[in-house]
């Protein structure tokens, strides 16, 4: 009995060791994670500073420029351009936002952001052959903050693009959650390639994509807004 009794003590001491080193390898890597995450935003920050300065000065030279053309062409030509410009513009300050929005939370409404992100890739997804089908349904505001929100639903829209790139649908809805009297219900949806099963619970890890040419930034701003 009292070989036995040793032996389950010593049994449940091993048991106790391997979820000590487990929780200690889970908070190591918690703590790399976070590294690499505060990494890309300092990094993002710069380049998107580097971008934004010389870009703000085109954008003031093309405003100067604008009553100088008479030609219909030209002016056309010169529309695209400032469009253009225009959303690599937004992208910079998306980007300076990632690391340095301090901004404090205000009561907004989550529709009118969706909406104002749909205006901006509506242009994309139809030259991509997608088609858009939203339901917005919500005259709830919350508290947040509208820059970060604007990214997280930004860059979930991005990835429902990248991955029909044949075309498809994208759904987007906004209602008042039920049985909840602040609670907004967002869901976005495509009928893409979706994510393997195997590659799932590496979604938020830093630095990890399958894409060739494309960041991960989009889903650490997400995780880091959201939370």
């Amino acid at each position: 009995m009292l070989g036995r009794r040793v032996s389950e003590e010593l049994i449940s001491l091993r048991n106790l060791i391997l979820r000590d080193i487990s929780t200690r390898k889970r908070l190591e890597q918690a703590l790399l994670q976070a590294e690499k995450i505060a990494a890309t935003g300092r990094m993002a920050a710069t380049i998107a500073h580097e971008i934004n300065n010389p870009l703000e000065a085109v954008m003031n030279l093309m405003y100067l420029l604008r009553p100088m053309i008479a030609d219909p062409a030209g002016i056309s030509y010169f529309q695209s351009v400032e469009t253009k410009l225009g959303r690599v513009s937004h992208i910079a300050k998306q980007t300076l936002g990632y690391y340095r929005e301090h901004a404090a939370a205000r009561s907004a409404s989550l529709a009118e952001i969706v909406l104002h992100a749909i205006t901006i890739y509506e242009p994309r997804c139809t030259a991509t052959g997608i088609e858009i089908k939203k339901a917005i349904d919500s005259s709830r505001k919350i508290v947040l903050r509208r820059g970060e929100m604007m990214q997280v639903v930004s860059h979930l829209i991005m990835n429902s693009i990248y991955a029909m790139q044949a075309g498809g649908v994208l759904s987007i809805s906004v209602e008042d959650a039920v049985g909840a009297s602040d609670g907004i219900v967002l869901t976005i949806q495509d009928n893409g390639v979706g994510i393997t099963e195997s590659d799932l619970p590496r979604v938020f890890e830093a630095f990890f994509t399958t894409r060739s040419t494309v960041g991960t930034r989009h889903r650490l701003v997400c995780r880091k807004a959201v939370h």
